[in-house]
């Protein structure tokens, strides 16, 4: 029993090296803070593999989580998304060259888990769960289904967390110890929005990690 113990620290310490996924430890907040509500529309490509009801979980414990901030999560379309690479990365290399087009502020691949995916877990090496481009923090993937993976469970991860994790940055937040940072970031893209529809574009900005500039525009 000690040697499993063992086992699955030296485990969990390879995932959190292997994937540095931290945004800070949350705190409360109060969501007049963040002024208005503002729309933020996701729209899905959705693994084939991955069931509808599966996909309802984990985006509606995304939806939930931002109305924290006067966010409203809408999903204007889910699109059929055909996974044929093995690794995530390989799978989100697909994504970012994709063209966002209205009325899509983001583009979110839901991933699900297949018979390789359920091998590599058994051989107790580290997984990653999902990606976020750094040019324009407006694209990515989250394996979206748990199929027995040891590493989302010595992590304690799920996949809804694991989503809600990548939504952070989809709307601008960067890994950091303190969460404030990231609350920061939100409050500035919350006002972006609004400016940027004050002006007639009906974008919600994103923002990129690269150069922390503001971006106006669909990428």
């Amino acid at each position: 029993m000690k040697k499993l113990l063992n086992s699955i620290k030296i485990i969990a310490v390879l995932f959190l090296l292997s994937n540095c996924t931290t945004i800070g430890m949350h705190r409360d907040v109060n969501k007049d803070d963040y002024g208005p509500p503002e729309e933020f529309r996701i729209c899905l490509w959705q693994d084939t593999d991955l069931s509808d009801e599966q996909r309802d979980k984990v985006m509606n414990d995304v939806i939930e989580e931002f109305k924290r901030f006067n966010i409203d999560i809408t999903i204007p379309w889910i699109k059929p998304w055909e996974r044929t690479e093995f690794q995530v990365h390989e799978e989100f290399e697909k994504i970012i060259k994709y063209t966002i087009k209205p009325p899509c502020d983001r583009y979110f691949v839901l991933l699900g888990r297949d018979f390789g995916d359920t091998l590599w877990s058994l051989t107790l090496l580290p997984e990653q769960f999902g990606e976020v481009d750094d040019m324009t923090l407006s694209k990515g993937v989250t394996v979206a289904e748990w199929g027995g993976s040891i590493n989302m469970l010595v992590s304690f991860m799920t996949p809804s967390s694991i989503a809600i994790h990548e939504t952070y940055h989809l709307l601008g937040c960067g890994h950091s110890n303190d969460a404030r940072d990231c609350y920061a970031i939100i409050k500035r893209m919350k006002a972006a929005a609004r400016e940027n529809r004050a002006k007639g574009n009906d974008f919600f900005p994103s923002r990129s990690h690269i150069t922390d500039e503001t971006l106006w525009e669909r990428w």
